[in-house]
């Protein structure tokens, strides 16, 4: 199943500032909310994208900079389509911080 994990830093930012806007940015980007992890700072959320289920999971880590990886799975899009979707996901994350 073809998967793209990007990461990235945000300098200033809590890790519940980072989920906070995590939640925020999914429904902008289309996805809907399937679970989150309050504890943990893990949103799961999932949309069609290609005719087939895409998941798209948001993890915030404590750090400083804070880190927050995006990673999506789909069984039909190519790795670079959905990099470039992960990459549009934290730049909405970046602007609701």
């Amino acid at each position: 199943m073809p998967n793209a994990e990007v990461t990235r830093a945000f300098q200033g930012k809590s890790a519940l500032d980072c989920f906070e806007a995590a939640l925020r940015a999914g429904p902008r980007a289309g996805y809907k909310l399937l679970k989150k992890r309050d504890i943990g700072y893990l949103a799961i959320l999932t949309r069609t994208m290609d005719g087939r289920q895409t998941t798209l999971n948001i993890a915030a880590r404590f750090g400083s900079p804070c880190p927050v990886t995006v990673t999506l799975m789909n069984e039909v899009t190519p790795e670079d389509v959905l990099k470039a979707e992960a990459e549009k996901v934290l730049d909405l994350i970046k602007a609701e911080l």
